[in-house]
């Protein structure tokens, strides 16, 4: 998801004026003519970052994971499906990717898990780290200018497989989560939440894609 220039700005009377006006609010400068997308997000249900000890693979799982945001220009990725225990963060060596998560205990089954990946470049102007709620909600504080800050949610709801009471509970926490969100920050919600959308791209063209799993899209979110 990458933010898009209003049609039309109240604060200035020109298209180009517009842009300046938005390309400042997103990069922190002054001033900025380019109509490059300044913030890129994206969401990735990246299905596990655990290592496996028998793979032939030379890399760990997070190597591979860093080059493909890299090579898409993702300045922040939601991760879904760390599989990663407790709380931590990494950096791989030239990848240029920092990669948060929060996940179950040490001692609990290997599943779930939610984080970031962020470019390292951008961490020495985020003043806050992210926080993961618990292995399925983390949220992310990011400045921008004039005192004004966004807050983005990286998601990954349950399944059809587990009970009510799982799935109550994850969307209970994932509304007090919401609600704990300064009123004035903007909001960006990312993830994977597991729902079938049907197959009709075209009538829901912007919500779902074209890709699909066993015939049936699997609905993420990116909501601005």
């Amino acid at each position: 998801m990458d933010y898009r220039w209003p049609k039309r700005c109240p604060f200035l009377t020109s298209q180009a004026g517009n842009r300046a006006r938005w390309a400042s609010l997103f990069c922190g400068r002054k001033f900025c003519t380019s109509a490059r997308k300044l913030f890129r997000f994206a969401t990735w249900n990246v299905r596990t970052l655990l290592d496996n000890e028998d793979t032939d693979r030379p890399a760990r799982r997070t190597a591979p994971i860093s080059a493909e945001l890299c090579r898409y220009d993702v300045d922040t990725a939601a991760l879904s499906e760390a599989r990663l225990t407790d709380e931590g963060s990494l950096s791989e060596a030239g990848g240029g990717y920092t990669l948060f998560w929060k996940g179950l205990p040490h001692d609990a089954r290997r599943i779930h898990g939610v984080g970031f990946g962020i470019r390292s470049s951008l961490l020495a102007q985020i003043t806050e780290s992210p926080v993961g709620i618990n292995e399925r909600p983390m949220t992310l504080r990011l400045p921008l200018i004039k005192g004004s800050f966004m807050t983005a949610i990286s998601a990954y709801a349950p399944t059809l497989v587990p009970d009510e009471t799982t799935k109550d509970s994850f969307y209970s926490c994932l509304r007090a989560t919401l609600q704990a969100v300064p009123r004035n920050d903007r909001l960006v919600i990312l993830g994977n939440f597991n729902a079938r959308v049907g197959t009709n791209h075209n009538v829901w063209s912007g919500v779902i894609g074209k890709n699909t799993a066993l015939g049936m899209p699997i609905a993420t979110a990116s909501v601005c």
